[in-house]
């Protein structure tokens, strides 16, 4: 009204207005600032997750112990796993496990229960459960095929 009106207080009300948007932009600037720090560390703990998974993929280690060797809980890792990349811990970990079942069923003729053994499953039974509930095969069945 008062940019209407053309009154001594145009230049007051346009100042003032001015430092309105100015408030809310930095509130924009700051709110981008955050998403962008949270990503970041989600990325860098998922790297450090990865990183680890690649190291002890074989042992029996489960996405809780990989979450107390990062220092954080089980569902807070699985959820920034699922923030960064779209599947949580406990795929991106069976999904390590399974490639390199397949690996060795495919390039080596280690006999199955010393695959299981060396994956860190209990028992060779176990293996080809989980095996097959990944490939919808079994492992003596994907070998034969590949």
């Amino acid at each position: 009204r008062e940019m209407a009106k053309g009154t001594e207080r145009a230049d007051r009300a346009m100042m003032c207005h001015a430092g309105l948007i100015s408030v809310w932009l930095d509130r924009q600037i700051e709110a981008i600032d955050e998403d962008d720090l949270e990503r970041k560390s989600g990325r860098r703990l998922v790297n450090a997750f990865t990183a680890l998974v690649e190291q002890d993929f074989h042992s029996a280690k489960t996405v809780r112990d990989y979450a107390s060797d990062l220092g954080i809980t089980p569902t807070h890792l699985s959820r920034v796993c699922n923030q960064a990349c779209g599947r949580p811990a406990s795929s991106i970990l069976q999904d390590r496990v399974t490639y390199e079942a397949r690996r060795l069923l495919t390039e080596t003729r280690v006999p199955i229960k010393d695959i299981a053994a060396s994956l860190g499953f209990a028992s060779a039974a176990y293996f080809t459960r989980s095996f097959q509930k990944q490939t919808g095969q079994t492992p003596s069945s994907f070998r034969k095929q590949g």
